[in-house]
């Protein structure tokens, strides 16, 4: 019986950090690409700079 409850009790863990996984995933996503989009900004920024300062 304990041994039963222990695997039942294992799946739903097993369930639960999957679901957790398939929540962070595209929070992952959209923070590696907002990250790319502010770098890319603050390059173009600083050429505007350096060219404004010829």
């Amino acid at each position: 019986v304990l041994c039963q409850s222990l695997e039942v009790t294992n799946e739903r863990l097993k369930k639960r950090y999957q679901t957790l996984l398939n929540r962070f995933d595209p929070m992952l996503i959209l923070s590696q690409y907002y990250i790319a989009e502010n770098e890319q900004i603050k390059q173009q920024h600083e050429l505007k700079l350096s060219k404004s300062m010829i």
